[in-house]
């Protein structure tokens, strides 16, 4: 049944919103690049490896598909997406001179009893997407295009095992020393983020200016602090 639903089922026709703040979705990503990682064996021993991969917490506006917030760290936990929510919050702020909030968050359920408190507080509807519907989230096919431009990074890992776009394995096992550690590869996705950004806001900000005043919902900074 579920792989009907996500390969073969009808699905609901949507359209992106044209304004900004009306939705947001919210899913972590293990992302296609490697890094190296020093560690200490049982014996005492100083190992490297070269196989280490971040997650990255992305916040997708799906007006302009702009990445509004982000969080990197070594696995999906629930103060990293805290922490890419409250990125995107203060982003609002630095566009618009003041914080605000999304009318509706979509998220998948994980962390779904922990979290829910704060997805509330973040936003005016909070909509957790519905168990195994890979469909559901706009973002998981935002991946794909973040992916296009990881490749262009020596330290590419490939697009998931079963793809034909793959790295040359002998080329990365050549490269592996000057692969970044852990601060450095989370620098790269900054970059790529505000690349994202760079590239998107003229037509995000535009779209602010024309959205409905009424429709804007601004938090204060204790209201944030208190959420």
């Amino acid at each position: 049944e579920i792989a009907f639903d996500n390969q073969m089922a009808m699905q609901v026709k949507r359209k992106a919103p044209v304004y900004p703040l009306y939705y947001w979705t919210v899913d972590g990503w293990d992302v296609e690049l490697l890094y190296q990682k020093e560690t200490i064996n049982k014996d005492g021993h100083s190992v490297t490896t070269y196989h280490n991969r971040v997650t990255a917490v992305i916040v997708l506006d799906p007006c302009c598909k702009y990445p509004v917030g982000y969080a990197t760290g070594d696995h999906e936990t629930p103060e990293l997406i805290r922490e890419a929510l409250r990125n995107a919050v203060k982003h609002t702020a630095e566009l618009w001179g003041a914080m605000h909030k999304p009318h509706q968050l979509q998220t998948d359920r994980y962390g779904k009893g922990t979290l829910t408190p704060f997805y509330e507080a973040v936003s005016d509807k909070y909509t957790p997407a519905r168990a195994k519907n890979a469909k559901s989230k706009v973002v998981e096919p935002y991946f794909n295009q973040l992916n296009k431009i990881f490749q262009l990074f020596p330290n590419w890992s490939g697009h998931g095992v079963k793809s034909k776009q793959q790295p040359n394995t002998e080329y990365l096992n050549k490269v592996r020393h000057s692969f970044p550690d852990y601060q450095g590869v989370c620098e790269q996705v900054e970059q790529v983020i505000n690349l994202e950004r760079k590239k998107k806001i003229d037509a995000y900000m535009l779209a602010y200016t024309e959205m409905p005043n009424s429709d804007k919902i601004t938090i204060s900074h204790e209201f944030f602090l208190e959420a």
